[in-house]
């Protein structure tokens, strides 16, 4: 039911904002879902979702862990202003360290501070030094092998 559902919405461009509406509802699972298609409609760069950056970010300490998972990377796909770098890296970090979290919903924290300490190297520290034993083995094998081995590829 995906490509339908993916397919509408790139056919109503108009309801791309009651898409984002719903994703920011605890209304599950529709609102799982809604964040789920908006991120295989929205191409890399997309401006459409800026204006709710600050509504996504107030919503996401909140959210349900694969709620929070579809929101990143929907927001993986923008280029975020820097002014909203900081808020979203804390959040992420928060995210991360929490071993209780799904992994999957660590996992793209993880990617997240990554990709923003590709435009502030200094923060690299910050996430080498939460690379701890009991945050790592909090992880699936693989998961585990493929964070460290986009950490060590970043490292260089």
């Amino acid at each position: 039911m995906k490509a339908e559902m993916v397919a509408y919405l790139r056919d109503h461009l108009n309801e791309f904002a009651v898409a984002v509406e719903l994703g920011l509802t605890k209304r599950q699972p529709l609102a799982w879902r809604s964040v789920w298609v908006l991120e295989e409609v929205m191409a890399h760069g997309d401006t459409r979702i800026l204006p709710y950056l600050s509504r996504i970010f107030e919503f996401l300490p909140g959210a349900e862990d694969g709620h929070c998972r579809q929101w990143l990377m929907v927001l993986h796909r923008i280029n975020l202003p820097d002014d909203h770098l900081a808020p979203l890296f804390d959040l992420c970090m928060g995210i991360w360290c929490h071993p209780g979290k799904q992994p999957s919903v660590r996992y793209h924290a993880f990617l997240t501070m990554l990709h923003i300490a590709d435009r502030f190297p200094e923060l690299k520290h910050e996430i080498a030094a939460s690379l701890t034993a009991p945050l790592l083995e909090s992880l699936s094998p693989g998961i585990r092998k493929s964070l460290l081995k986009r950490h060590f590829k970043t490292e260089s």
